[in-house]
């Protein structure tokens, strides 16, 4: 007779409780707060004042400078083949632009836009310029956007350039200067304020009408000293539209205090419509605006459009984790090993027998990855006996209260995720016996 393990102590599937709650759960989901398939929000994000009604249907453009931002952090560069490699999961994942490269002025710099530009793929590619020979560079490349780097003071832009200047009006006139080059090589001029957070009040204002009467076509406020609070960024972002309401509007954030998504998020709702993104949010210093979970959160919760292939999104920051040798943890919002992974005893529960976005609101398999059940100190009988039946293993009525104080003291010791191997260990060692066995 074969050992009977003991009873998953939930309702079934069918039954009046469960089919009570799965109705209160459909009544709930019956408005833009609710996706098949890919969200499951709360209906408060809709409340009328809470989201702008301008933003719904709002298309934005997405900047990857992943190829970029990592060879700016230590111990970090692409080969062409990397890059290369990169800028085709990027295409594939929807992304329209990629900045491919820092220093364009040197050959091999030119080389990685090069060979991505001879792959033929529907991405742009940009490059920073910071000097005619930086434009000149690019143009020879094939890159077709080019951000033309202006910083917010003299001193500053002294500091970065080189540069003798000493006045805000010659800072201007060198902006003009830059932006007048780019358009005569046939380029995009994409024209930025670095370090827009130290900008002289009423400077910001002036450069946007002079870069725009040059022909810019974009103007970018980089915060690369993250200094900029978020109400404080769309107080700039407000600036910039009052000066060319016409124009569009970038930001380019670094995450130093962990603001960067709620940065750009009181950006978008300035009126920016261009982000800088980097995969797996990497970049110098404590890194970039994430790509995958910004753009995820926008759509879902303020109904813009990104054009991004969201089932593509894990895939793509597994390559750029392999790239860079550098492991997101685990819990790494969007491609965590245990993003979607229930542990606790009623969360898993729900998840499993109710609905599967019970307390996840977003469906895993939507953006490449999957939902697992962990095991933890609060796990209980439930996540016992269901991974025991995972792994072929029947557990009885005594066995199980042994069973769950050596796993809480395993978890005790170990202060990690137990492995198949060691779960198979502890079964066996209190008598739990594969299902194919008999008594």
């Amino acid at each position: 007779m074969k050992v009977q393990p003991r009873t998953v102590p939930v309702p079934t599937r069918d039954s009046e409780l469960v089919e009570r709650i799965r109705d209160d759960l459909r009544s709930m989901r019956n408005g833009p707060w609710y996706r098949e398939g890919y969200w499951s929000i709360s209906p408060f994000n809709f409340e009328e004042g809470v989201t702008p009604g301008e933003l719904v249907g709002k298309r934005v453009h997405l900047v990857d400078i992943t190829g970029r931002v990592a060879e700016q952090a230590a111990g970090m560069a692409f080969s062409v083949q990397e890059k290369l490699e990169l800028a085709r999961a990027l295409s594939a994942a929807g992304v329209p632009e990629m900045t491919a490269a820092q220093a364009i002025s040197k050959p091999k710099m030119q080389r990685h836009v090069e060979a991505i530009r001879a792959a033929n793929l529907p991405i742009k590619i940009s490059a920073l310029a910071y000097s005619e020979d930086d434009l000149r560079a690019a143009a020879h490349a094939g890159a077709q956007i080019i951000e033309i780097v202006i910083l917010a003071r003299p001193s500053i832009d002294a500091a970065y350039n080189g540069t003798h200047i000493r006045t805000e009006d010659e800072l201007l006139q060198r902006a003009d200067r830059l932006i007048t080059l780019a358009k005569s090589l046939g380029l995009e001029a994409r024209s930025g304020i670095n370090d827009v957070g130290y900008s002289r009040p009423g400077y910001v204002e002036r450069y946007v009408r002079a870069a725009v009467s040059a022909g810019a076509d974009a103007i970018q406020l980089a915060d690369s000293s993250a200094s900029l609070g978020p109400r404080a960024l769309a107080h700039l972002v407000r600036q910039v539209k009052h000066a060319a309401p016409n124009v569009s509007v970038g930001v380019h954030l670094h995450n130093d205090f962990g603001l960067a998504s709620a940065c750009g998020v009181a950006a978008l709702e300035a009126g920016a419509d261009s982000f800088d993104v980097s995969v797996n949010g990497i970049g110098d210093k404590a890194g970039q605006l994430d790509l995958a979970s910004f753009a995820i959160a926008i759509e879902a919760i303020y109904r813009v459009e990104t054009g991004l292939k969201f089932e593509r999104l894990n895939d793509l920051s597994r390559l750029v984790q392999d790239l860079t040798r550098t492991r997101v943890p685990p819990t790494f919002p969007i491609s965590g090993d245990r993003t979607f992974q229930a542990v606790m005893k009623n969360t898993a529960m729900a998840e499993h027998y109710i609905d599967p976005s019970f307390l996840m609101p977003i469906f895993p398999q939507r953006v490449g990855n999957r939902s697992s059940l962990g095991l933890g100190r609060h796990s209980g009988d439930f996540g016992i006996l269901r991974k025991a039946d995972e792994l072929g293993f029947t557990v009885t009525e005594d066995q199980l209260p042994v069973l769950l104080e050596d796993l809480d003291c395993w978890f005790e010791v170990h202060k990690r995720l137990i492995a198949d191997d060691e779960v198979i260990t502890l079964l066996s060692k209190n008598g739990c016996r594969r299902s194919t066995e008999s008594s």
